[in-house]
Order: C-alpha cells, then structure tokens, then sequence
C-alpha cells in the first residue's frame, strides 16, 4: 500500500471498524497510485455528501473496496470517458432470500435464479456498478428496482434504466462487463 494521505486518514475515522477504515485507506492509496501514474499529481480522494469519491480535476474513475481486495479504475477526462463504474463481490458470502427481495423484481429473480447462485451475486455487483458510474454523473440517486437487468452471462451485463424523478435524463440502458477472478465476480462500465 502507498503512504497514507493525511485527509484520507481523517476520512477513515467515519468508518466504524479497523477492517474498514483499512480498506478505505488501501483503496485510496491505490487510486492515487494510478492516478499519479497517468500524469496526475497524487492528490487526495476525498468524499462527497453520498460517501462518493471525489476525483481531483481531470479525472474520471471509480474504486471499490471489499474484504482485503481493493480495486480502481481511472481514465482521463477527455479520453471519451466521462464516467466508470466498479464492483466486485465475494461469490461466497451469505445472502438471504429477502435480501434479493429488495434487490430484483419477480422477473429478474426467476431469470437470475435460472442461472444459478453466481448470478445472482453477478446482478447485485452489475447494480452497484451501475450506481456508481451514473451517481457521479447525474447526481440522481437510483434505487436497486431503478435498474433492471435484461441480460446476464459470464461475460456481459445488460440493464434498463428508470428516470428518477426531478433528476437529469440518464440513460435508458446501459451495457457492462462482467468477469469472476479467484473467488470474486467483477462489474465494471464506462459511458
């Protein structure tokens, strides 16, 4: 891990347990770390009202951290990027069948369920993903039902997007990638 930012220290502390702050801090550093390797000065990755990073000017990036795994993607404003969103789960953890409740229709249940119980961790971490590149973008926040999932396999996800209400237009569909390393499945997108 790269030296810990002072404001990112201070940042930390809001997180509850050591196993958190530690992985705030560890994706934070990695995030500085690509950032400085694209050109960038290293500077701090704050945290808005909403608990999303705040990228320095020139920017375009999201992170995601989970259980000793941290992970950030970064691109160039200008680069024909202008937002990305990542997310990764364990495929091991213990999820509730109310838990998928609040998370997916009826009709994306039984199409997820079909596909056994990595889709349905899949579905979750292509949301979340979803959330966090449109978030930054749009400043709407989209609940889980916000985005229903059209499509799924081992490789790509597709969604089609609600219009929040009072929000700025977002896309009606958007496409991602999905991909599973050791025992994680990955989501990641870019408009």
């Amino acid at each position: 891990m790269a030296a810990v930012h002072p404001k990112e220290l201070i940042l930390a502390k809001g997180f509850g347990s050591a196993k958190r702050q530690r992985e705030f801090l560890v994706a934070r550093s990695a995030a500085r770390l690509g950032i400085a390797e694209m050109g960038f000065l290293p500077l701090p990755v704050g945290k808005g009202p909403k608990g999303e990073p705040l990228w320095p000017p020139g920017v375009v990036a999201s992170l995601a951290h989970d259980e000793g795994w941290a992970g950030c993607l970064i691109a160039k404003r200008g680069s024909g990027l202008v937002a990305l969103g990542l997310d990764f789960e364990p495929l091991n953890r213990e999820v509730s069948k109310g838990v998928y409740q609040t998370i997916y229709s009826p009709a994306e249940a039984q199409q997820l369920e079909a596909l056994g119980d990595w889709a349905l961790r899949a579905g979750f971490c292509a949301k979340e993903a979803i959330f966090k590149c449109l978030y930054p973008l749009f400043g709407a926040y989209l609940g889980f039902l916000d985005a229903q999932l059209v499509f799924l396999d081992h490789q790509t996800f597709v969604a089609k997007l609600s219009q929040p209400s009072g929000a700025p237009e977002i896309p009606a569909q958007v496409t991602g990638q999905l991909w599973r390393q050791e025992d994680r499945i990955f989501a990641a997108l870019g408009l």
